[in-house]
Parts: structure tokens; sequence; C-alpha cells
């Protein structure tokens, strides 16, 4: 596997608790990436491998350097240890821009990209958003921000000064839960379910009169329960589905929950699986309810991986034979898994003639 090594150019704190990352370019081959795309970071903490996927925040058609943003996550291991130790000059170990949140423009298009973001799921909408203002010039966008306060807003003062700068294109929505619940109440709250309810964010959409027959895309990225609230809501309007597209931005860093019932994927002998991966065939058992991934990591396959959650798709492959079951998909739509798409970090054999092809 081929693994980057990105010199950290600049670093921007953007709120209290999260800085933007800037990498320079490398001179010798340059990083191509898609908006909505993903870094997977390699450290070495107390002598083991951690991985964490970061969305770059950058354009490929705005911005000359890399970037993501980081937000301190409570008890967090590495967005800690981003935000408190990475300085200007350090190099990080990363795999290639990866995942399927992706927005490609088509300078021939005249449509609607509606950007629902909740907290540091801002990241890769903020690189659509400039792709998109860049590159369609027929386009126009709206972002729907929820935040708790305003000064906890990542890229707040950029998007102020975007939308000023393009008033006919860009219209920004904010939704902050200090001016909707209250300050007081905020203090001290332990936060189980969002803010934005189904009837606040229709409530803020009516005025842009979306008509289901739109040219219209919609792009949700943030925390579960925002996500959830802002698909809910879409799909109560009639939108389809195959217009929604989502990137997960839970934890990466809370503990596995563990099921407490037996799974069927736990019972029976082990399975066959073949794994094309950079030209090589791999081929190995994969035991009762363990994952396809970690059977090829424990054979010494070094596949590409990052959340080992299905949140992320750093893990993608395609399904080329057999049956394979996913305990948990939060990354892929029902379109991509029709497609053969499937996550190794959580896939299980359901056959003896699996196959998969992993770009």
């Amino acid at each position: 596997m081929e693994y980057l090594h990105l010199e950290v150019k600049k670093i921007i704190k953007e709120t209290e608790d999260a800085v933007s990352i800037h990498f320079k370019q490398p001179e010798d081959k340059k990083i191509e990436y898609k908006s909505g795309q993903f870094f997977t970071f390699i450290f070495d903490i107390n002598g083991k491998e951690e991985r964490r996927a970061y969305s770059l925040c950058s354009s490929p058609y705005v911005d000359a350097d890399l970037a993501v943003a980081v937000k301190r996550v409570n008890k967090g291991l590495i967005s800690n240890h981003i935000n408190s130790n990475i300085k200007e000059g350090d190099t990080i170990k990363a795999l290639a821009p990866t995942g399927a949140f992706t927005f490609v423009p088509d300078e021939t298009k005249e449509r609607h990209i509606i950007l629902l973001g909740g907290g540091s799921g801002i990241t890769p909408l903020f690189s659509i958003l400039k792709t998109t203002l860049e590159k369609e010039q027929k386009s126009k966008i709206t972002l729907v921000y929820a935040n708790q306060s305003k000064k906890s807003t990542i890229f707040a003062q950029q998007i102020e000064d975007i939308q000023s700068k393009n008033k006919d294109r860009v219209n920004v929505l904010h939704y902050l839960d200090e001016e909707n619940v209250g300050k007081k109440k905020l203090l001290g709250l332990k936060k189980q379910k969002p803010f934005l309810t189904k009837a606040k964010l229709k409530e803020m959409l009516a005025p842009l009169n979306l008509k289901v027959n739109d040219p219209v895309e919609f792009y949700i990225c943030g925390p579960s329960g925002m996500m959830k609230v802002a698909e809910d809501t879409l799909l109560s309007l009639s939108f389809p589905s195959s217009i929604i597209k989502k990137e997960s931005f839970v934890s990466l860093e809370t503990p596995k929950s563990k099921s407490k019932t037996k799974n069927k994927v736990e019972e029976g002998e082990p399975k066959k699986v073949k794994v094309k991966y950079l030209g090589q065939e791999y081929d190995f058992d994969v035991k009762p309810g363990v994952p396809i991934l970690q059977t090829a990591l424990d054979s010494g396959v070094d596949l590409p991986f990052s959340c080992q959650s299905g949140l992320c798709t750093a893990c993608m492959g395609k399904l080329i034979q057999g049956k394979i079951d996913m305990r948990m998909n939060l990354a892929l739509t029902d379109q991509e898994v029709d497609q053969g798409l499937i996550l190794t970090c959580v896939g299980h054999p359901m056959s003896d003639d699996v196959v998969i092809e992993i770009e």
C-alpha cells in the first residue's frame, strides 16, 4: 500500500476547540481528490497505530493547498493530539483521499445544491460549496448550518464573506441552539438529541419554495441525530432518497458497543474469501463472527481502512461474487449497496465463494 506523508504548512485556530490544518501539495506528484472526500491519518500513539478519517475542507478547484478541519472530541485520543501537538513543519502519515460522499461539478448544469451541516460536519460541505461556486456558474447553493453558538461555528467568517460576495447565488441559513433554546438552558445540559427539529427545518426550507421535480441535490453531514432529522424531513417532503447524500460524522473515537445477542454470522464454518487489491489476489478463510477486514489484517494483508465501524468508506470494495452480511452500514446508500459496494470492516461472508475487488 502506498502511504502519503503530508507536510503541515500552517494551522489556523477556527474556534476554541477546532483547528484547520493546511498541507503543502507535493511538488513531484500532486494529490488528486474530489470535494467531499477524506484523508485517513495514521499516528503512532503510545506504541500503537491509530487511524482516523478527516474530510477535506479545501476545494481541488479553488485552493492551492490541502486542508482538513479537526474539532476536539471529549476524551478523543487523536482529535486532542492533533489540536494540542501538531505544529507547522510536522509530517502526518496518511492514506490517499477516498470516500463516496463526493460532488463532481458539471459546468453545463443549472441546479440548486443544498448543504445541510451540523458542527464539524461543515468540513466536506465547505469544499462542495466552494467547488460549486467556482465550477458551476449557473448553479446556486443554500447552506443550512446548525451549531450550538456563533462562537462555535467553524468557518463562520469565511462563509459570511462568501455569501456577501455572491448574494445572488449563495444563501446561508444558520441555526443556533443558544438562540432557539436559550443560553441558560444550554448550561450544564447533557445533549441527548438535536435541538433542530423537523418542524424547524421545514420552516427554514419553506422560503426556498423547493419542488420535488426541481433540479436539486441534498448533501448532509453532521452528528447522527441532526442527520436523521434532516433526512427524515426531506423524505417527508417527498424528495427521493436518490438525490440525498449523507456523510456520517459520528465520533470514531467512541468505544464500540458490543451486541449482547449472538448474530447469525457467528455460527457455522469458516468461509473462503478472495480479495483482489493492487493487482494481487489474496485468499483466506474468514471465521464466523470475524469481519473480512480483520481477517485480512491478521493474515498480513495490508488493506485500506480507517474507522472499522461501518461509518466511513475507507475499506470499501465491490462484491464481484458471493454473499456477505454487513452488520452496520452508515456510509453507503441503498443504491450503492445495490451496485455491489460493501464495507469490509463490517462485512461477513455468507457463502463460500466470496470475491471482493478493492481499488
